[in-house]
């Protein structure tokens, strides 16, 4: 699980700013000058990206509370967002890689943990004879 610092300190709340206006700085000049064809439309979210980083700097980078609506903002909205995307990308890890190869395995016939009863009255099984070393007992 995540732990989010909601009360970081002035140190790290100033790191936080500066780190948070150079990567909204490098993706807005990505979305406002490189030519993505479908995102075309998507220029408008750089000046976003700049606006919300620049109050991040300016405000956050001081190391006061005042910077702590934009921290506790973004925080807030990473937190939604690596938890959507997480819990996608499992279900989508179990229901497509996991459950087939279960499924193939079972029409297969195989039973790893053996589960089926087996064929004799008795669900003894005998363990392979291990020669025992008296120097090593582990």
């Amino acid at each position: 699980m995540i732990t989010i610092d909601w009360h970081p300190s002035s140190a790290h709340l100033r790191r936080w700013a500066v780190l948070t206006a150079l990567a909204l700085g490098l993706v807005g000049c990505l979305f406002r000058f490189v030519d993505w064809g479908v995102f075309a439309q998507a220029r408008g979210l750089s000046t976003v990206l700049w606006s919300f980083g620049a109050f991040a700097l300016l405000t956050a980078g001081t190391g006061t509370r005042a910077g702590m609506p934009a921290y506790w903002a973004w925080m807030g909205f990473v937190w939604v967002v690596g938890t959507v995307v997480g819990t996608v990308s499992l279900a989508i890890v179990f229901y497509g890689v996991i459950t087939p190869l279960g499924l193939v395995a079972r029409l297969a016939g195989r039973d790893r943990l053996q589960l089926r009863p087996p064929a004799g009255s008795t669900l003894w099984v005998d363990l392979p004879v291990v020669k025992h070393d008296p120097e090593r007992q582990f």
